[in-house]
């Protein structure tokens, strides 16, 4: 029964420190600004810097690689809603194909216009 009892609280062990969401952000690259927000795993992730504003029909996001190097800057708009995301929408973004941004619950963000892409 001891042996059941340890085995257990080491396979909890194991598996709070497998969750997608408990890696910590890296430290912050100088080029990367203080409002973007890091989303990633143990395998790498990336920086998202997105504006919110309730006047604009798009959202104006920058994403970074881990290093700091720029990625992508674009407008984007959520797809299939065909409008901006609210800030309350934008949760654990990652890159899905180089002009989307794949958001929790299926939504995504794809670009209309952009302005710049890493070669």
């Amino acid at each position: 029964m001891k042996n059941l009892a340890l085995l257990l609280v080491i396979l909890e062990f194991f598996l709070i420190g497998c969750r997608p969401g408990v890696v910590t952000a890296p430290t912050r690259p100088a080029a990367v600004p203080e409002s973007a927000m890091w989303s990633g795993g143990p395998d790498g992730g990336a920086w998202f810097d997105c504006t919110f504003k309730a006047d604009q029909s798009y959202n104006l996001c920058s994403v970074y690689h881990e290093g700091g190097t720029l990625w992508i800057r674009a407008k984007y708009r959520l797809k299939v809603y065909n409008r901006p995301a609210t800030k309350d929408e934008f949760l654990d973004p990652g890159m899905g194909a180089s002009d989307e941004i794949d958001l929790k619950g299926g939504k995504a963000l794809v670009a209309v216009e952009v302005l710049y892409v890493e070669h």
